[in-house]
């Protein structure tokens, strides 16, 4: 087990290696060249321990993070999705629930990349949420009065405002996908679609956190 002293006790060299998305052997190299700081090998536990003052490690370690935070991402819409919600407030809180047909318009120049999409019977569907209004780390849903962490919910104001839906992929004609059960807003952009495969989605054991007794409307 290779270890080594950061700014703060023990951190296990892995650890390290994932906070500079790095091999593990190329943050002991790292190491061992900083030798002329302070560093030093000795057994412990069976294994190797390294123990460094950490001052470098903790810098780049620093510098890797700022850089992370400040990158941006530039998504392209891949066309417009067509529904019979006008209103947000008229959407159904999930698609099951939904009994209504919309149309996904794929823009001209992705169309070449629908081939073999009618072969599928659902889709997923990836979009932006155009009219949310931010988001707070805490959020209360339709289902209860307690507040959930927002990456415990499906709520549409989040840090990131990207929903995703599976829907039934009815008819494809040319760059049109006629789909049902949508449960979005008419006019919606959306950013890609990726085919629902039960053997690859479906997953067995599963658990429903805070949703567990509720009343979703379907068995859980």
């Amino acid at each position: 087990m290779y270890e080594t002293i950061e700014e703060k006790g023990y951190a296990r060299i892995k650890d390290i290696a994932w906070r500079l998305h790095v091999k593990p052997s190329t943050v002991v190299e790292m190491m061992k060249k900083l030798h002329s700081s302070g560093f030093v090998v000795h057994e412990k536990y069976g294994g190797i321990t390294l123990t460094l003052r950490g001052k470098e490690i903790a810098e780049a370690i620093k510098k890797r993070r700022a850089t992370f935070r400040k990158v941006k991402f530039e998504l392209k819409p891949m066309g417009i999705i067509h529904t019979p919600y006008k209103d947000k407030n008229e959407i159904p809180c999930q698609g099951y629930k939904s009994d209504k047909v919309g149309e996904v318009e794929i823009f001209r120049e992705f169309e070449e990349a629908l081939k073999d999409i009618e072969g599928f019977s659902h889709i997923y569907l990836i979009y932006y949420f155009h009219e949310a209004t931010g988001y707070k780390p805490l959020t209360k849903t339709f289902l209860d009065d307690q507040k959930h962490g927002v990456f415990a919910t499906r709520h549409y104001n989040r840090p990131n405002p990207i929903g995703i839906s599976i829907v039934k992929l009815i008819k494809r004609e040319g760059n049109i996908l006629r789909v049902g059960q949508v449960d979005m807003l008419d006019g919606t952009s959306f950013l890609d679609i990726t085919p629902y495969v039960p053997q690859f989605d479906q997953r067995t054991n599963v658990k429903n956190g805070w949703l567990t007794g509720k009343n979703i409307g379907i068995s859980e």
